[in-house]
């Protein structure tokens, strides 16, 4: 069997992070989005997210099942699993 061939980026859309400034971070509460950093791609625990009640473009929302690459200390490809975030 052979598959096609297609240059990645004619597959999906590549979106760059967003760098969240910490001072901005806040409690978990109904108006926050979780923001996903480094150390959240594989982790199984949403216990160390941090939250974001500001304002925020939706292009950086991550829902379950997008895929996260990671580049910044070791190079990681994994599946989000969630929350929306």
């Amino acid at each position: 069997m052979s598959w096609p061939t297609m240059a990645l980026a004619d597959a999906c859309d590549f979106i760059g992070g967003n760098a969240w400034p910490s001072s901005g971070f806040g409690p978990r509460g109904a108006n926050c989005l979780p923001i996903i950093r480094i150390q959240n791609v594989d982790s199984e625990s949403d216990a160390e997210l941090a939250y974001w009640s500001g304002e925020f473009d939706t292009r950086y929302v991550v829902v379950p099942g997008d895929i996260l690459l990671t580049l910044s200390g070791s190079f990681r490809v994994v599946e989000w699993r969630g929350p929306t975030a």
